[in-house]
């Protein structure tokens, strides 16, 4: 019985499957297994795209304001921190006031800060004093250039200077320009503050303006 039950084993162990489920079946088995092995292959050498595209697009997957790609489009200062010009007076008091018509059929091209007269005005950036200045509609005012020499800052209707303020002074941002007044055609006291983009002449009187309030808004107090 033990030899009889030996020989049973042994004829069923020595059984190939393909005589039980037939040659078509172990043929489609081995290019299964042909298959998988090729795609292990291949993923394991292939480069890791999904991960290069994680790593370079993290910045651009983030939502970015409509508001904030348009302004660093329009104003190239946009990407700088300014200092308010007036004290005691906070960015959310001002209005744009940039594209309102003025008599002549002008623009107005600055921004308008009310505050009470002697209020002081400071420097929004470092840089050097390109002109103090008198005329009839900016009364007293201050040109100043920013650090690269191309921008202009403006301030007018001022009711004096700062002492030792002169044409030629390098200042740093905060520095006192000097007062809050009425000079000029200024119906009440407030500081006219412009920002022009110089040509390649550099003439301080001249360029083209771009809208403070933008920057205003966000400047440190």
């Amino acid at each position: 019985m033990k030899e009889e039950a030996k020989d049973q084993g042994f004829e069923l162990a020595s059984i190939e499957p393909a005589s039980i489920l037939g040659e078509d079946f172990a043929e489609h088995a081995r290019r299964v297994c042909l298959v998988i092995v090729i795609a292990l292959i291949w993923i394991g050498f292939s480069p890791q795209q999904g991960v290069s595209q994680d790593k370079t697009g993290l910045h651009a997957s983030q939502p970015v304001s409509e508001g904030l790609r348009d302004e660093t489009a329009t104003n190239p200062l946009a990407n700088r921190l300014l200092l308010f010009p007036v004290k005691g007076v906070r960015p959310d008091e001002i209005q744009d006031s940039f594209s309102e018509e003025r008599s002549g059929g002008r623009r107005h091209e600055a921004i308008d800060i009310l505050a009470e007269r002697s209020t002081p005005v400071v420097a929004v950036e470092s840089g050097t004093v390109a002109k103090t200045y008198y005329s009839q509609q900016g009364g007293l005012s201050v040109y100043q250039y920013d650090p690269s020499g191309r921008y202009v800052y403006y301030y007018a209707h001022l009711d004096r200077y700062a002492p030792g303020l002169v044409e030629g002074k390098h200042i740093r941002q905060g520095d006192l320009i000097g007062y809050v007044g009425q000079t000029g055609n200024a119906e009440t006291p407030h500081l006219h503050f412009a920002i022009s983009l110089l040509g390649s002449d550099q003439r301080w009187w001249q360029g083209k303006a771009i809208n403070p309030y933008p920057l205003l808004l966000r400047a440190r107090s």
